[in-house]
């Protein structure tokens, strides 16, 4: 049985999501908080019960991106799966860099919201397919721009 908390500060999409969550063969929701300071202590159970947690990025009282790096610091094994409206480079980075295993974007399909649970659930890393495959573009292109001087600029800014 994968327990799983869901953290996010719109009632409706957390308790869409709770119940969507709930329907799931094998899941089970253990417990929902709506901000950065009821999640930090729904998530901060002893180290061996911690459930994964679905995080949304913006809290009414703080940054999900915080609260996975809190939790994440005090509990090095606990697996927090993003779930936001934003898709931009520097929402990613700042989740994985907070020790997010996963991320996906609001409007994921109920099939890929069950596979990343179980995914991140299992400790793997998974992203979005938009995500993914801006990722890859990076990394693939990432060889060729790593020669360029100030690779941050557009070619247009360069020139």
């Amino acid at each position: 049985m994968i327990r799983v908390a869901v953290v996010d500060d719109h009632p409706v999409f957390r308790l869409g999501m709770a119940a969507l969550l709930d329907s799931f063969d094998g899941v089970r929701v253990v417990g929902q908080a709506a901000s950065a300071a009821e999640a930090r202590t729904l998530l901060g159970l002893d180290p061996g019960e911690d459930p994964p947690g679905l995080m949304d990025l913006d809290l009414g009282d703080g940054s999900g991106v915080d609260v996975t790096r809190d939790l994440v610091r005090a509990h090095p094994a606990a697996r927090v799966l993003v779930v936001t409206m934003h898709e931009d480079d520097d929402a990613v980075v700042a989740a994985v860099r907070a020790g997010a295993r996963g991320f996906l974007v609001k409007s994921a399909s109920p099939a890929e919201v069950e596979r990343a649970v179980h995914a991140v659930a299992d400790g793997a890393m998974i992203l979005s397919p938009s995500v993914a495959d801006r990722a890859m573009a990076y990394v693939v292109g990432g060889r060729a721009a790593a020669r360029v001087p100030f690779p941050q600029l557009t070619d247009r800014e360069r020139e």
